[in-house]
């Protein structure tokens, strides 16, 4: 009893949190080291901390029994429609282990303490009390505290590109064709690991209007979400090159994750690049690259992920171009 009534305590703490974040996002960010550093450190500690040393006996039970804390939260957040899957997967690793730290360092605390009470020869306290509610009062606060300090601050835009690679069995004219033409998809097409996984939109159709710089193109997929596209730079048979324009306020709320649309604040993509080369056996190197951009304290982290999802994304339109040149 003693230990659920930690893990709901501190999964409540959790969506506090959160909800705190969400009503000051003028001012704090949810992603920051506030939010993804500090928080699950006092959810960690508030969860070790409120379960005390007769559950927890050992450090390797301090690390990961706030984890379950974590996904009791992850669950309650889907469910409650506060955050999306997607955005868990890719925080989850970052949020669990901090959480651990945080219950190393309640134990720690709580160690200490029953190390003083015998040489005092007191009775061991398991659970904190008075004189260490001030301590824990402060740790429960500092995330918040350290927010409203930390505010944007840390947020450093940074530049990326992704390059993925196939070898087409058609001729160039056929590849070059698949590419500019207006195209619907069938569904049984998009064979993306991340969209069928997270249940991202499919791509459906893609419309051009002029196939000549300043031509614009347009992505549809489903649910809404569209993507326009301005040519730039155009070599027929051999080079296209498009920036993209994404509209966060275009997109249904349903559709991505708030905090990683495409086009908000956090990420942006901004150029997709199409080159051909032919090869001696009369097939067709196909090479897509796309620049993005992405705005988070840790993007080293946030780069990883974009860009194991992108390259899945963009292996997946390779697949969709060469099938429609090779059934021409």
């Amino acid at each position: 009893m003693k230990t659920l009534l930690a893990f709901t305590i501190a999964t409540l703490y959790g969506l506090f949190l959160r909800f705190v974040f969400a009503f000051y996002g003028s001012i704090m960010e949810i992603i920051s080291i506030s939010m993804v550093v500090a928080a699950p450190l006092a959810i960690g500690y508030l969860t070790v901390t409120l379960m005390g040393l007769k559950k927890v006996t050992n450090h390797a039970a301090a690390f990961f029994w706030p984890w379950l804390t974590c996904l009791m939260l992850l669950i309650v957040t889907i469910m409650l429609a506060v955050e999306g899957a997607i955005c868990w997967v890719i925080i989850f690793p970052f949020f669990a282990v901090g959480a651990g730290f945080g219950g190393l360092i309640a134990y720690g605390v709580l160690r200490a303490r029953e190390q003083r009470s015998k040489e005092e020869n007191n009775d061991v306290i398991d659970d904190f009390d008075r004189k260490d509610g001030l301590q824990v009062s402060l740790i429960l606060m500092f995330p918040i505290f350290l927010g409203f300090l930390e505010q944007d601050r840390l947020l450093a835009p940074a530049e990326y590109r992704i390059t993925r690679q196939m070898i087409v069995p058609a001729e160039i004219p056929a590849v070059w064709s698949a590419i500019t033409s207006s195209t619907s998809l069938n569904p049984e097409e998009n064979q993306s690991f991340f969209t069928s996984f997270f249940g991202l939109p499919r791509h459906q159709r893609t419309e051009l209007d002029t196939l000549a710089v300043g031509g614009r193109r347009t992505a549809y997929y489903e649910r809404g979400l569209y993507f326009e596209e301005t040519i730039t730079q155009l070599d027929t048979h051999r080079t296209m090159r498009v920036s993209i324009k994404a509209d966060p306020g275009n997109v249904p709320p349903t559709v991505l994750d708030e905090h990683i649309v495409i086009g908000g604040r956090h990420f942006k993509a901004l150029e997709d690049t199409y080159v051909l080369t032919p090869r001696t056996d009369g097939t067709c190197l196909l090479e897509l690259s796309g620049r993005i951009s992405i705005n988070t304290p840790f993007n080293w982290y946030s780069g990883l992920w974009a860009r194991w999802v992108l390259s899945d994304l963009f292996d997946d339109q390779l697949r969709q171009i060469g099938r429609r040149a090779t059934n021409r």
